[in-house]
C-alpha cells in the first residue's frame, strides 16, 4: 500500500474518533447551548472527513 493511503487511513481514523468523542461531549451540553453550538460543530467534523475522502481518492 502507498504511503499516502496508510496516512489517510491514520487521518480518517483520528477524524473519526474525534467524531465519537464529540458526540459523547454533546450528550452533557445543556439544551440552550445544543441548537446552535452542536449543529456548527457537526458541520465541521463532517466537512473535515469530507476533505479527507476526497483526499484519499
Amino acid at each position: 500500500m502507498a504511503r499516502s493511503k496508510i496516512d489517510s487511513f491514520v487521518l480518517y481514523q483520528k477524524q473519526a474518533d474525534l467524531q465519537e468523542y464529540a458526540y459523547n461531549l454533546f450528550v452533557k451540553y445543556p439544551k440552550s447551548e445544543k441548537q446552535g453550538l452542536i449543529q456548527d460543530m457537526k458541520r465541521n467534523i463532517h466537512t473535515g472527513i469530507k476533505i479527507t475522502v476526497y483526499i484519499t481518492k
